[in-house]
């Protein structure tokens, strides 16, 4: 992948333009005891400022090597899953969740969701290292 960041800074405003949206709305999660209410400018902050980041972290080692495939799987893992939690989020702000059944499927995509958003972030990182002891090698 030549160019990851200028995907990563394309897909940004999207994020924002989403929120801007649904102004009023608020997504509800609730895990056991813990009650989290999150407004969609919040949820556009933390999916905005990650890609951004790692774009700006792309644009600086421009020049290096990184390994292609997990150039690609942070790229694209980070943004489809981001636009998939996002649209989750604002299903659950237009709905209300009286069954228990579609709460608890609901709660376990998040978490797994996240997991994976975690996951592609340390992808990310472990590029960068093994990119940089490779480097170091020669």
């Amino acid at each position: 992948m030549e160019k990851p960041y200028k995907i990563l800074w394309f897909c940004t405003p999207f994020f924002w333009l989403i929120s801007l949206l649904f102004p009023n709305d608020r997504a509800d999660i609730q895990l056991h005891d813990t009650y989290i209410a999150l407004a969609p400018i919040h949820l556009a902050m933390i999916f905005c400022l990650i890609p951004i980041l790692t774009g700006f972290i792309y644009y600086i080692l421009n020049n290096t090597k990184l390994l292609n495939w997990m150039t690609k799987v942070h790229v694209f893992g980070t943004l489809l899953i981001s636009f998939a939690l996002i649209f989750l989020l604002m299903y659950n702000a237009f709905n209300e969740m009286n069954n228990y059944g579609f709460h608890k499927v609901f709660v376990t995509s998040i978490i797994l969701l996240v997991a994976s958003y975690v996951f592609c972030q340390l992808i990310f990182i472990v590029n960068i290292l093994l990119n940089s002891i490779k480097n170091e090698k020669i």
